[in-house]
C-alpha cells in the first residue's frame, strides 16, 4: 500500500499543469441574449445573503460583492418568469442596494451609500484591491471557516441551517485541520449531545451517544454523502470535507434508525480551483504519517473535475504495546456534460490495524484502591495475541439534473464491502484483592456487503402567497451479514499494577456466527413551506424492513417482516436578529434482530421526540 500510495502521488505531480489547470477568461462584455432570457424563479422572502445565493444558483451567475451585504436586510424574494437583469432587480428591491453587469456571467453588487463605492471617489491615500469574487457555499461542499451556513441532511435539499427545524452542528474541514483530528471520535468531541469515546479511546472503531442513544456505526447513524453504508469502523478525517451531526429522530428521511440521530460524512469533492497539498507529519509516541491531496479542473471549460487524495501514519497512542497503522486513498471525478446535469463518481479504501483498548478499572484510576494507582497507559490485553483489523471499500456517484429551474432529479448510489478481524482479552472483572483482573477471550471475523441508492425529486413552486420546496423520495438499501467467532473463550488473570504477558489462553473452536440478509425500501414526501418570515416543514415516510438470519451453527431461519409510518413536523420564525425559535415534532423507527426465549421475533418499537429550541445564525 505504502508503495502505491507512493507512485499514484509522484504521478498525480507529474500531470501537464496547464492542461489540468488552465483558467477561462471572463467575457470582456455582457451578452444581450443571456441577459434577456426568461428564467423562472421561486426564491421566497428571505435574508438577501441567502437570497442571493439562491438566485445565482437559479440563473448560473457568479456575483461580486462590493463591501458588505447589510446586517439584516432581507429580499422579498423573486416568484415568477423574468429576464436576468429584472430578476436583479427584484430581488434588490427595497433594499438600498444595486446592481450592474461586468460581463455575461457576473453581477456586481454594490451600496450607492457606502463611502468609496463604485460611484464614489477613493479616499486620499487609499489602496485599490482586486475585486473579491464570493462564491455561495452549498450544503455538499466546503464551508470557509468553523461556521457552516448550509446543510443537507436535516432535509437532503440545500437548506440554510438557520431554517432547518432540528439540531445541527457542522464540523468544518477547517476545523479539523485546525484541531489535527485523526479519528472520528477526536472530530466529535467538542460536538453538543455528542458523546464520543464512550468505550474509551480506539483508533479505529467510532463510539458515541447522541442525547444518551447508542450511535456506533453498527446501530446506523453514520451516512456517507447521503447514504448508510458504513457498518463498522473509522474514515480518515482527512479525507472528509465536513461532518454534520442531526439531533433526535430522523426516519422520515432516513429510514430505520436509532433516535439518536444522523452523523453524516461529506468526503472531498474536485474543485474549480487547483488543490497541490503534501503533508509530512511526526509527533509523539512514535506518531508519523505521510499525505496527499490534489485536484482542479482537468479541461479548460472545467466540466471536467478530479480530486485525489491518500494518506498513510502509523504510531503509539499513550498505551503500552498499541501500534496504530492506517492507510487511506480516495478518488472523484465530476463531470458536467450540461449546464443542468452533474455527476462525482467517487471511490475510497481503508485499512486499519491495532489493537482494542477496553479502558481500565475503576479502582486504581477513577475511585481509591489501596494497592495505588493504575498507570493510564496500562495494557490489559495480550500483546502477541491481540488485533484488531478493520477494512472498508466504498465505491458510488451523487448524481443531479436540473430539467428545469423548478425540477431537480438526484440519484445517490454506493456500494460498500466491509471486513473486520479482531481476536482480543477481554476483561471481567478485578478480584477481592483489587489487582488480580479476570478475563476472558474472544475472536470475531465479520463481512458486510452494503448496497444503497436514492432517487429524489425536488421542486420549488409557489402557491399563492406560499412558497415551496418539495421533496419526493424512493430509497432501497440491500445488506448481507456474515459472522464467525468465539465468545467465552479462557484466558489466564493479569495482575494490573504488575502484569506478566504470555500466559495461557485457549482459543477454542468458533462457537457462534450468522448468516443475515436484509431488505429495507423507503417512500418519502416532504415539504418545506415559506410565508413571509414563517417557516414550516413537515414530512412523512413509509418503511419496509426484511430480515433473514441463519445460524451458523444450528441452521435455524428466523424471518422477520415489520413496516412502520414515521412523521415530521416543524416551525420557525425567523427574526432580523438571526434567532429562529422553532417547534418540532419527529419520529424514529427502528427493527430490532433477534428472538425472545420463545423463539418470537422481536417487535420495533417507534421513538418519537418533540423539541423547543432555537437556531441562530452565529452559533458555532
Amino acid at each position: 500500500m505504502a508503495r502505491l500510495l507512493a507512485s499514484i502521488s509522484f504521478a498525480a505531480l507529474l500531470l501537464p499543469s496547464q492542461a489540468a489547470f488552465a483558467q477561462t477568461a471572463p467575457s470582456s462584455a455582457p451578452s444581450a441574449g443571456a441577459l434577456q432570457q426568461s428564467i423562472t424563479f421561486a426564491i421566497p422572502p428571505q435574508s438577501l445573503s441567502s437570497g442571493i445565493v439562491a438566485f445565482s444558483r437559479a440563473a448560473g451567475i457568479d456575483l461580486v460583492f462590493d463591501g458588505a451585504v447589510p446586517r439584516g436586510a432581507r429580499t422579498s424574494g423573486v416568484s415568477g418568469t423574468f429576464t436576468v437583469r429584472d430578476g436583479v432587480n427584484r430581488l434588490l428591491a427595497g433594499t438600498g442596494l444595486s446592481a450592474r453587469f461586468t460581463n455575461a456571467r457576473t453581477v456586481q453588487i454594490v451600496n450607492p451609500s457606502a463611502a468609496g463605492g463604485v460611484s464614489g471617489a477613493a479616499p486620499s491615500g487609499a489602496i485599490s484591491l482586486d475585486t473579491i469574487d464570493v462564491q455561495g457555499e452549498t450544503a455538499w461542499g466546503p464551508a470557509n471557516g468553523f461556521v457552516a451556513s448550509r446543510s443537507a441532511t436535516a432535509t437532503k435539499t440545500d437548506t440554510p441551517i438557520i431554517e432547518v427545524p432540528q439540531s445541527i452542528s457542522v464540523v468544518t474541514r477547517d476545523q479539523i485541520e485546525i484541531r489535527r483530528n485523526q479519528t472520528l471520535n477526536e472530530t466529535l468531541q467538542y460536538t453538543p449531545g455528542v458523546f464520543a469515546e464512550s468505550s474509551g479511546m480506539q483508533h479505529s472503531g467510532p463510539t458515541f451517544q447522541i442525547r444518551g442513544f447508542s450511535a456506533v456505526p453498527a446501530d446506523g447513524p453514520i451516512f456517507l454523502n447521503g447514504l448508510r453504508t458504513i457498518n463498522n469502523g473509522d474514515i480518515e478525517p482527512f479525507g472528509l470535507e465536513r461532518i454534520e451531526v442531526m439531533r433526535g429522530p430522523a426516519s422520515v428521511l432516513y429510514g430505520q434508525n436509532q433516535p439518536s440521530g444522523v452523523i453524516a460524512l461529506v468526503t472531498k469533492r474536485p474543485t474549480e480551483g487547483p488543490v497541490h497539498e503534501v503533508q509530512l507529519r511526526g509527533g509523539s509516541f512514535g506518531q508519523k504519517s505521510g499525505a496527499f491531496d490534489f485536484g482542479g479542473p482537468v479541461t479548460e471549460d472545467r466540466t471536467l473535475l478530479y480530486r485525489f487524495t491518500g494518506l498513510l501514519r502509523e504510531g503509539g497512542n499513550g498505551i503500552d504495546f498499541s501500534n496504530d497503522q492506517r492507510a487511506f486513498v480516495s478518488g472523484a471525478v465530476t463531470w458536467r456534460p450540461t449546464d443542468a446535469t452533474e455527476l462525482t463518481a467517487f471511490s475510497l479504501f481503508q485499512k486499519d490495524k491495532g489493537r482494542w483498548n477496553y479502558g481500565l478499572p475503576a479502582q486504581g484510576t477513577a475511585l481509591p484502591n489501596p494497592n495505588g494507582r493504575i498507570p493510564v497507559t496500562r495494557f490489559i490485553g495480550e500483546p502477541d495475541l491481540d488485533y484488531n483489523v478493520t477494512e472498508r471499500a466504498v465505491v458510488g456517484y451523487n448524481l443531479q439534473h436540473r430539467a428545469t429551474e423548478s425540477l431537480t432529479f438526484r440519484q445517490n448510489l454506493q456500494y460498500a464491502r466491509e471486513n473486520w478481524d479482531y481476536r482480543n482479552a477481554t476483561p471481567i472483572g478485578l478480584q477481592a484483592d483489587l489487582r488480580t483482573l479476570d478475563r476472558s477471550y474472544e475472536t470475531l471475523r465479520a463481512s458486510w456487503d452494503t448496497f444503497a441508492i436514492d432517487n429524489q425529486a425536488e421542486l420549488k413552486t409557489t402557491t399563492g402567497v406560499l412558497h415551496h420546496t418539495v421533496l419526493f423520495g424512493v430509497d432501497y438499501r440491500w445488506r448481507r451479514y456474515n459472522s464467525l467467532g468465539l465468545w467465552g473463550g479462557v484466558a489466564s488473570p493479569i495482575d494490573v499494577f504488575a502484569p506478566v504477558y504470555g500466559q495461557p489462553v485457549l482459543i477454542s473452536a468458533d462457537n457462534y456466527g450468522s448468516r443475515q440478509t436484509q431488505n429495507f425500501p423507503g417512500i418519502y414526501l416532504q415539504d418545506q413551506i415559506k410565508l413571509d418570515r414563517w417557516i414550516l416543514t413537515f414530512g412523512g415516510r413509509h418503511d419496509w424492513a426484511e430480515s433473514k438470519t441463519v445460524n451458523a451453527f444450528s441452521a435455524a431461519v428466523t424471518n422477520q417482516n415489520d413496516r412502520a409510518f414515521t412523521r415530521r413536523a416543524g416551525l420557525g420564525y425567523e427574526f432580523d436578529s438571526g434567532v429562529v425559535p422553532y417547534v418540532s415534532y419527529s419520529e424514529s423507527f427502528m427493527p430490532v434482530s433477534g428472538t425472545t426465549f420463545d423463539q418470537v421475533p422481536f417487535r420495533p418499537k417507534p421513538e418519537r421526540s418533540t423539541r423547543q429550541a432555537s437556531n441562530t445564525s452565529r452559533m458555532i
